[in-house]
């Protein structure tokens, strides 16, 4: 799994849950242990989803550091 698919896998699995939190909250019997259980687990993954943004764009801009220290033959 390439980084842009595993990304965009986290990305697909928060809107899921973020449309399962408001589906479950329209009941008027709503389950608030099962919405917070939710709501963790759809903060989970945005941390997730920050980091690997974080980590690629940290490792973006170190390539191009590299790449313009490296002195060209003449």
């Amino acid at each position: 799994m390439t980084i842009l698919s595993h990304l965009t896998e986290l990305e697909r699995r928060h809107v899921a849950l973020e449309e399962q939190i408001r589906y479950e909250q329209l009941h008027p019997l709503t389950d608030t242990i099962r919405v917070q259980e939710l709501k963790r687990k759809k903060l989970y993954l945005k941390e997730q989803i920050e980091n690997l943004k974080k980590s690629t764009a940290s490792d973006i801009s170190d390539h191009r550091n590299v790449s313009q220290s490296i002195p060209l033959a003449v």
